[in-house]
């Protein structure tokens, strides 16, 4: 199907203004035939199908602000964001261990009160905790951890992309009009 201009979409729609004025039984409108028969297989295109290539461009364009949006210290967190997309469904993901505690931060670990703020650690295994502060190692029989701050990468994506898929739909119900069925 060739590609139609405003133009040709206009010349036949001229062409469809004269059959109706011509007092001749025999005009040829062959644009506006074009037309009418991309408008009847668009007609009969499943609207599933329309979404499903809308969802799936939405789904990539979630999946590459979440990467770009995503802290990089290794290069884990972003590696591990995937997309998958099906009939009417889409999910984007981050699997990296730490992926949640990046998106959400981190809260006390009080299970019937969780809060914003510092939260205890203690040694599991050992006598004592090690880390380093600086290039100095210590060590500590508890730690007050201060939590870590959120720093949301998946929502984001999602809050700019989500109110763009209408308009993706809107594109290609237009696109469908203009350029015909591919």
């Amino acid at each position: 199907m060739p590609y139609r201009t405003a133009r040709t979409i206009n010349e036949g729609r001229n062409a469809a203004r004269e059959m109706r004025e011509s007092t001749s039984n025999l005009v040829e409108a062959t644009d506006l035939r074009e037309l009418f028969e991309d408008l009847d297989e668009i007609r009969s295109m499943d609207a599933e199908t329309i979404a499903n290539e809308a969802i799936h461009a939405a789904v990539g364009n979630i999946e590459s602000l979440a990467k770009r949006y995503a802290p990089q210290a290794t290069g884990e967190l972003r590696s591990s964001i995937r997309s998958e997309t099906g009939p009417a469904y889409g999910r984007v993901s981050a699997s990296a261990p730490h992926a949640a505690f990046v998106e959400f931060g981190t809260w006390s670990h009080n299970v019937h009160d969780p809060q914003p703020g510092t939260y205890e650690i203690r040694p599991v295994d050992a006598q004592a905790l090690r880390f380093e502060v600086g290039s100095q190692v210590v060590f500590a029989k508890k730690v007050n951890h201060p939590g870590i701050e959120p720093q949301p990468f998946m929502q984001p994506a999602v809050d700019e992309v989500v109110p763009e898929l209408v308009d993706l739909l809107q594109a290609r119900g237009v696109q469908l009009i203009v350029d015909g069925p591919s």
